[in-house]
């Protein structure tokens, strides 16, 4: 998003983001600070998965996510592009029967594209929140997943957004398209949205 004096601020956070990552002792003291924030903005940008893990596990996994892959990017809101990957990863884990951790994933690459489309810079020369599908291509088009397909119920997703325009139910086992339109997040698909065959022909 466009804003005055933003590249400035950008630069000088950037370098402090740096500095911690880089385990500078002259800022030690604010590393855990940092920590905790990265936790914060994953439990930000992925509501409906740690409601549907519940605190104590999410908060494992945010922790685990953070330490191993710590933000390079000044904008925390944007941290946790590895994030549904990781929930995949728990397929592996001994326990892994206990949760469709892929179903958590999918959930999860939606939160993040609904995110990142939302506080994604506007494209050099465009007017303030002009990220649109039909002159800059869609924010994020994510792959079906044959082996989900049950409809999952997005109201709660809907409810937790509600800057963004999001189907009642989204089909995981279709394509799935995401943009921002002005200041609104549009999240569309076959079956379930007709703006669905538009946006997705603005990508190509």
């Amino acid at each position: 998003m466009n804003c005055p004096g933003l590249p400035q601020y950008a630069r000088s956070l950037q370098a402090f983001s740096d500095l911690v990552t880089g385990g500078d002792a002259a800022v030690a003291p604010y590393t855990g600070n940092f920590l905790g924030g990265q936790m914060g903005a994953l439990q930000t940008n992925f509501q409906c998965v740690c409601e549907a893990l519940g605190a104590t596990t999410f908060a494992a996994l945010a922790r685990a996510y953070s330490v191993h892959y710590p933000s390079r990017e000044w904008d925390l809101n944007l941290f946790g592009a590895g994030f549904p990957e990781l929930l995949l990863a728990q397929h592996n884990n001994p326990r892994a029967a206990e949760r469709d951790w892929r179903l958590l994933a999918a959930i999860a690459r939606v939160e993040y594209s609904i995110a990142s489309a939302y506080y994604a810079d506007d494209p050099p020369g465009a007017a303030s929140g002009a990220v649109d599908s039909g002159e800059h291509g869609i924010a994020s088009l994510l792959a079906a997943d044959a082996a989900l397909p049950t409809p999952w119920n997005s109201a709660a997703m809907q409810r937790r957004n509600p800057f963004a325009d999001i189907p009642g139910a989204l089909l995981f086992n279709r394509e799935i398209a995401i943009y921002r339109q002005e200041w609104r997040v549009r999240v569309c698909q076959p079956g379930s949205d007709p703006a669905h065959e538009r946006c997705t022909a603005g990508a190509s």
